[in-house]
């Protein structure tokens, strides 16, 4: 029990001090950023699955400066949603693309 109550401890004193850090930035909405980045992130390692794979003439900093000059993600319905957006978006602006030239509509089908 005791352990219990020392990681709930240390997992409030990390979460304090992520608050602090995400007040402390100079942009709107930082959580959705730091999500949205995340399923970005992930998606990339995903990669190795094979369904899709990365398009060779972009890269995540290309993603970055995409996100950035338009962002257009919100939580209004959900993580699960902005989880599919992301993903979507990915694919749409051919970031990631279908494995050896697959459409995008192969690609949708191996995500259901």
């Amino acid at each position: 029990m005791r352990m219990h109550e020392d990681l709930g401890n240390i997992t409030r004193l990390q979460l304090d001090q992520m608050i602090n850090q995400f007040k402390g930035m100079e942009v709107a909405m930082p959580l959705i950023w730091l999500y949205v980045w995340d399923v970005v992130k992930e998606s990339y390692e995903d990669l190795s699955w094979g369904y899709t794979k990365a398009n060779p003439n972009k890269n995540l900093d290309d993603v970055w400066n995409e996100l950035w000059s338009n962002p257009v993600f919100s939580l209004e319905y959900g993580t699960e949603q902005l989880y599919e957006h992301v993903r979507d978006w990915l694919i749409d602006h051919d970031f990631i693309l279908g494995v050896d030239g697959e459409s995008e509509d192969m690609v949708e089908s191996t995500r259901e």
